[in-house]
Order: structure tokens, then sequence, then C-alpha cells
């Protein structure tokens, strides 16, 4: 038979239908928003002046103020000549 049809004695080993979206994985339970934010300490000659007004939604405001803190932590890496300083990895 040519029709293209595989018996079951004949299926691909590791082939089987893909899951559905309720047995798929869980996704990850904790997120970096309740997560506990490294301290980043720059040198005292590092200023920074991010102009950017709140937005008066909090989880907005939230995203802005780490995306200031991701900045400072690149710098922070920097400084230190880390790329493995802790706070540049929780941002990054």
């Amino acid at each position: 038979d040519d029709s293209g049809k595989k018996t079951d004695d004949e299926a691909v080993k590791g082939a089987e239908p893909a899951k559905s979206s309720a047995e798929a994985s869980p996704s990850p339970s904790a997120s970096k928003a309740g997560a506990e934010r490294p301290k980043i300490e720059l040198p005292a000659d590092l200023k920074y002046n991010f102009e950017w007004p709140k937005t008066g939604d909090k989880k907005k405001d939230a995203v802005m103020a780490d995306a200031e803190q991701r900045i400072k932590a690149v710098d922070l890496a920097i400084s230190h000549q880390d790329p493995e300083d802790p706070a540049y990895r929780f941002y990054s």
C-alpha cells in the first residue's frame, strides 16, 4: 500500500502527538516582581538623570524603575570589571 499512512507497528518512536496546552509544563512560579532586588552601589563620580515621568500605573512605573536599575547594573559590572556581578545578572 502506497497511501503514505503508517500503521501502529510502523509509527516513528518519539514522534508522539504534541501535548495539549492543558498538559504543557507550568510557567515558572516565581517572578522577578516578587524577587528581592540587589542593592546597586555605584562609584560616587557616576551620576544619572532619568527624566521620564511617572505614569501613575504601578506596573508601568515598576518597569521603568527596573529599566533604570538595569542601566545602573550594567555600569556597575563595567566599573567592577565583573560580567558575573549579581546585580548585572539579576537585571540581564
